[in-house]
């Protein structure tokens, strides 16, 4: 699985690359392990830093690089909020 999700890392910034997207995919730095956690977690911060659109921010959660703010796509209540969003304007 974590072999699938490298080639579309890989993929993807090439394409915005070509594309001129204006997406920013960092490169990863190491992250403290913390053994409570999943490593699942460690997989994908491993192959991608973080992922910034303008519009949305993917970055390690505070509880795993203290020392950066994570983005909204790792925080649970902002997920529940985006989640919540989306139903809305799937609701109308």
């Amino acid at each position: 699985m974590i072999e699938v999700l490298r080639e579309r890392v890989g993929t993807f910034r090439r394409l915005a690359v070509e594309h001129g997207l204006p997406v920013v995919i960092g490169e990863p730095e190491p992250l403290p392990r913390n053994p409570e956690l999943p490593v699942g977690l460690y997989d994908v911060f491993d192959l991608v830093g973080s992922v910034d659109t303008g519009d949305l921010r993917f970055a390690p959660p505070a509880e795993v690089a203290p020392s950066r703010r994570g983005g909204i796509a790792t925080s649970t209540r902002s997920v529940r909020w985006v989640t919540r969003r989306r139903s809305a304007r799937g609701a109308s």
